[in-house]
């Protein structure tokens, strides 16, 4: 027996749920992965990650306000009903509920942003579900240039040319120069001082790679900027956020 809603009678398209675990209205839009719903409860998308509306005097993100305003144009076409399937938190620590979200009549509505280029993917532990098919909608867009991937705004953009007063996410490319470890962490640095952190709480998720075998070799990695005594520094939680690139 299980708490979840039947999942049955929706057509079969791309990035569909199992199942659906409730059936929510949404009352506001605040970006492109985040709404409130009519309960109250602040709801962030699973598995995307849209560029930034400013607050204050801080200017939109490239693309922001394309996000936000293709987000309630799907909400209202939905009839501000949306379906939600949980994943392995329901809460991130910010107290929001997280949920890969459905329109009304099950179409994914991650899938439908990351088509246009209006967020990149993102795989948080435990929260993995449906990542490939995720990734497969953001490549679709960075073929054609869409969106976010037209002015790169979010990168990828090479280790050696990040600003040193960059934060918040980037996609950030660089040859790794040294492997290091210490008491919590796995680091991998990149050319410009940029080093990329792997807690070993976190190695769980990452059981058949060999960090050191990654030196020498280009990589390109997503995740949030933060700078820590000089050095700018980005934590990957998920192989799907580090990849070695071939060329």
């Amino acid at each position: 027996i299980t708490s979840a809603l039947v999942f049955y009678g929706l057509p079969a398209f791309a990035c569909a749920p199992d199942h659906i675990d409730e059936e929510v209205t949404v009352s506001w839009v605040y970006d492109g992965d985040t709404v409130r719903l009519s309960d109250g409860r602040k709801l962030r998308f699973i598995g995307i990650n849209s560029p930034e509306l400013g607050h204050g005097k801080k200017p939109d993100e490239p693309f922001a306000l394309e996000a936000t305003r293709s987000l309630i144009t799907i909400v209202k076409l939905s009839g501000n009903h949306i379906k939600l399937r949980y994943d392995g938190e329901r809460q991130d620590p910010y107290g929001r509920t997280l949920a890969h979200v459905y329109t009304d009549g099950g179409r994914s509505i991650n899938e439908l942003l990351l088509k246009k280029g209006l967020g990149a993917a993102i795989s948080i532990p435990p929260n993995t579900w449906n990542a490939d098919c995720y990734y497969q909608a953001e490549d679709e867009a960075r073929k054609q240039a869409a969106g976010i991937w037209k002015d790169r705004s979010m990168g990828p953009i090479d280790s050696t040319q990040l600003p040193r007063d960059s934060s918040g996410f980037h996609i950030v490319t660089g040859r790794v120069i040294r492997i290091g470890n210490s008491k919590r962490a796995t680091w991998i640095n990149l050319e410009g001082d940029v080093a990329l952190r792997i807690d070993h709480s976190d190695n769980r998720y990452f059981p058949d790679q060999d960090f050191e075998t990654l030196e020498g070799k280009r990589v390109e990695a997503r995740g949030w900027i933060y700078e820590h005594k000089g050095q700018l520094r980005m934590r990957i939680r998920h192989p799907r956020s580090l990849d070695v690139m071939t060329r």
